[in-house]
This record gives structure tokens, sequence and C-alpha cells, in this order.
């Protein structure tokens, strides 16, 4: 009977257990990176327009670093404070790719591992 060495499968399983805690450390950092965002936006919503802050703090990163000085004033937003918001969505959107790509790269290691066993299973032991 045809034998394989399953000592090359073990180094391969733990290479995913190692890229299955990265990708949930990553995930857990972007999600604490939109809590965080999410705060800043709370904390900068309380002292502006209830009625102009809003419509602004639901913008998306991109344009709400685009919105005029002179706009932010008028819905008593604090300039500096609508940077820090626009910085934490920023950190929040790269930090949530990051996770995305590991997810991605988790899958196909799911998928090669569940191969390996299946194929592992066929073949005796073969100490090295």
């Amino acid at each position: 009977m045809l034998a394989i060495d399953l000592s090359k499968l073990a180094d391969l399983r733990e290479r995913h257990t190692q890229l299955h805690d990265t990708y949930r450390g990553a995930s857990q950092r972007a999600r604490d990176m939109a809590s965080e965002a999410e705060r800043l936006v709370s904390d900068l919503a309380i002292a502006a327009d209830p009625e102009a802050a809003p419509p602004l703090l639901s913008l998306p990163a991109e344009k709400l670093a685009l919105v005029p000085v002179a706009t932010l004033t008028k819905a008593s937003l604090d300039e500096r404070g609508v940077l820090r918001v626009v910085t934490a969505k920023q950190r929040a959107a790269r930090q949530a790719r990051v996770a995305e790509g590991l997810a991605i790269q988790f899958r196909s290691s799911v998928a090669l591992i569940e191969r390996l066993n299946e194929y592992a299973v066929r073949f005796e032991y073969a100490p090295r």
C-alpha cells in the first residue's frame, strides 16, 4: 500500500491555524475601529446642530474630508473633531479591507486542508 508523510500535512494544518488566528484578529480590529469611528461621530454630534450635522457626519470619509470649513462651522462641528472622524473612518475601512483579504485566503486554506485530509486518509502513515 502507498504511504504519505503526515508531518507535511501537520505543518500545513499548523499554518492554516495561524492564518485563522490572524484573520480573527484582523476582523476584531476592524470591528473595534468601526466602533471607535462611530463613537467619535456620536461624540461630535452631541454639541452640533441637530439638523445640519447628521447628514454631514453620515458622509463617507472621502466626502466628509472635502466639506468646506464654513459648512462645518454652520453645523457647529469642530474641524479637528471632523478630521479625527475622517481618520478613524479611513483606518476602519483600511482594516476591513485587510480582514476581507485574509478571509479570502482563509477560505482557500480551508478548501485545501479539507482536500488534503480527504487525500491523506487513503494512505498509511510513513514516518520520516
